[in-house]
């Protein structure tokens, strides 16, 4: 199996455990190697026929094949209709598969339809996704789903798209109001899997440099293995700080952390959704960072929670309820890095005491409901004066 498909796996594994318990681990061995129904025998129907815009053949195989049945025009028609409108779920397809005739041969009766929890059908649904998009796009960089939802993608999102356009959208923001071209020098915080990496490699050529500072090891390897392999300008430098959300058990703090690169090194550092996750220490010390390693001229673009534009989010997903340290608001004071609110004024008086002056207004964020809006967080576009 691929990396990153220990969610698929484990939900499989439970799965078949209350289908049979006695053939449970063979079957999820027969799976893994492609020769079990299910899974296995999906992939291999997609790689027989290798195919671009795979999805209308998969649907029809799927129940043709799988249901050793021809799929009527109605199931097709309405499998469609639900794949062109975004509602389409591969999860019901697994779920038909549980408890058909295929499984007959495998454990030698026809099992009863088995209770499967809607989260995972997700995870298996999306791990399905990523092993056809692997057949289909060899060279296409998207990050597995489990990393993806892990740095704040809505686990609806199994295709992967919210990541993409989320990611172009920074990058045409980059470009136009931050000074991106393709000799920057780029650092980008909080790298994560690789969301504005991506689109970055069509822009930075091998006279600019890209580098991601990222807090979470496997994220960091990820895009090692398939970023820098293929882009040898883009490099990935793991932050070893601890955060009560992403890395709890690290001992190093974030507020006497120090970023290692050398002073005046980059032409834009790049921080989406970093101070979102700082208390007022450690988000004081990454501007101060952030400024040495600015040349004079360089650029700094942050997104942020701004208290002014409201305390709760326009789907009530964030409440800014609690007091954080004196100064901002968390969502949750037993994780209080989870999402964190900053008072405009506070973080423009700290960007100033680093030299860092905005070249625009703030920017609202859609995130209380602004529309338009420039970004879904508010965002400021600040220059290092020399």
């Amino acid at each position: 199996m691929c990396a990153g498909t220990e969610f698929a796996t484990r939900d499989l594994r439970c799965i078949l455990t209350r289908i049979s318990p006695q053939h449970a681990e063979e079957a999820l061995g027969g799976i893994r190697r492609g020769t079990a129904p299910l899974l296995g025998t999906l992939v291999l129907l997609l790689e027989a026929d290798a195919v671009p815009n795979s999805d209308k053949i998969f649907i029809a195989r799927a129940y043709e094949a799988l249901l050793a049945r021809h799929a009527s025009e109605e199931e097709i028609s309405r499998a469609d209709k639900g794949l062109s409108s975004g509602f389409l779920s591969r999860a019901e397809i697994v779920q038909e598969l549980m408890a058909s005739a295929e499984f007959q041969g495998l454990f030698g009766r026809r099992p009863r339809r088995p209770e499967i929890e809607l989260a995972s059908l997700t995870r298996i649904e999306a791990f399905l996704i990523d092993r056809i998009r692997a057949v289909f796009q060899p060279g296409h960089l998207r990050p597995p789903a489990h990393m993806r939802w892990r740095v704040g993608e809505g686990p609806w999102d199994i295709y992967g798209r919210h990541f993409e356009f989320t990611g172009r959208h920074f990058q045409a923001k980059l470009q136009r109001d931050a000074g991106l071209n393709s000799a920057s020098r780029v650092l980008d915080i909080g790298s994560g899997c690789g969301r504005l990496a991506i689109p970055l490699t069509e822009v930075i050529g091998p006279s600019g440099l890209y580098v991601g500072l990222e807090i979470i090891p496997s994220m960091v390897r990820w895009c090692r293995r398939n970023i820098s392999a293929r882009f040898p300008h883009f490099r990935f430098v793991r932050c070893a700080v601890q955060n009560s959300n992403y890395n709890p058990r690290q001992s190093q703090r974030a507020e006497d952390y120090k970023f290692p690169f050398e002073t005046g090194q980059f032409d834009l550092v790049v921080a989406t959704s970093v101070f979102t996750h700082l208390r007022p220490a450690s988000a004081q010390n990454y501007i101060v960072q952030s400024a040495r390693v600015l040349k004079p001229g360089g650029k700094l673009f942050v997104t942020a929670f701004l208290i002014e534009n409201g305390n709760r989010s326009a789907n009530s997903a964030f409440k800014f309820d609690h007091p954080l340290d004196g100064i901002a608001l968390t969502t949750k004071p037993n994780n209080p890095e989870k999402a964190v609110a900053y008072p405009v004024e506070w973080l423009l008086e700290n960007l100033r005491s680093a030299k860092l002056e905005l070249t625009q207004p703030v920017k609202r964020g859609s995130w209380t409901g602004e529309s338009p809006a420039y970004s879904g967080q508010d965002v400021l576009i600040l220059e290092k004066k020399s």
